[in-house]
C-alpha cells in the first residue's frame, strides 16, 4: 500500500507504477487523469485540435459556469442534428440567432471565440495549457470558491502543469510546428 498526502501527488505515484508495469488500484480517491478539473482541461485542449470532438464540446460549454442553460444545449444539439452540424458550429450559429437571449449569445459567442483563440495559438504545449487555464478561467473559478475540494482542484491543475512539462521535456518538437499536430 501507497500512502500519500494530497491527491496531487497521485500522479506521480500513478505514473511510476504505469511505466513499472505495477497494477494498481486507487482506492477512496479518483485516478489523475479522470478528474473532473484535468478532464476539462483535457476537453479544451481536444477542441481545439478537433472542433467535431461533440463530447468535448459539451463537457465545457458552461466549464466554468457562463451562463448556459441545460435547455440552451438541448438547444444547440437539436440544431446541429436537423443542420448536420458539429456542436461547436452550432453554438456559432445560436451566437447570432436573434431569437436567443443577448446574455446567452453573448455568452456562445465568447465561448466560439475562446476555442477559435486556443486552437489559433501556436507555441509551446505548457504555454498553450497555461493559457487554456487562464483564458477559460478554470483556475480562477475554483480559486473563487474558497472551499477545501476547490482548493484540492487547483493543486491538480497545477500538477497538470508537471506532467505538461515533462511530457514536452521527453518528447522532441519541431519548433515551428503547429501545436494541432501534439496528441493529448
Amino acid at each position: 500500500a501507497v500512502f500519500y498526502r494530497t491527491n496531487a501527488q497521485s500522479r506521480s505515484l500513478e505514473d511510476m507504477l504505469l511505466r513499472a508495469g505495477v497494477p494498481y488500484r486507487i482506492v477512496g480517491g479518483t485516478r489523475f487523469f479522470d478528474r473532473a478539473e484535468i478532464r476539462d482541461v483535457t476537453a479544451y485542449l481536444k477542441l481545439a485540435v478537433n472542433p467535431s470532438d461533440d463530447v468535448s464540446a459539451q463537457r465545457i460549454v458552461n466549464v466554468p459556469r457562463r451562463g448556459i442553460g441545460k435547455t440552451t444545449v438541448e438547444r444547440i444539439n437539436t440544431t446541429a442534428q436537423l443542420r448536420g452540424l458539429s456542436f461547436l458550429d452550432a453554438v456559432r450559429e445560436e451566437a447570432l440567432d436573434p431569437a436567443t437571449r443577448p446574455a446567452t449569445r453573448k455568452a456562445l459567442g465568447s465561448f466560439a471565440e475562446l476555442v477559435d483563440e486556443i486552437a489559433a495559438y501556436k507555441g509551446d504545449l505548457a504555454d498553450v495549457v497555461r493559457m487554456v487555464v487562464e483564458k477559460s478561467g478554470l483556475q480562477a473559478s475554483l480559486e473563487a470558491q474558497r472551499t477545501d475540494e476547490s482548493a484540492t482542484r487547483v493543486e491538480n491543475i497545477k500538477e497538470f502543469f508537471s506532467v505538461v512539462s515533462e511530457y514536452v521535456e521527453t518528447h522532441a518538437f519541431v519548433p515551428d510546428q503547429d501545436t494541432r499536430a501534439v496528441d493529448m
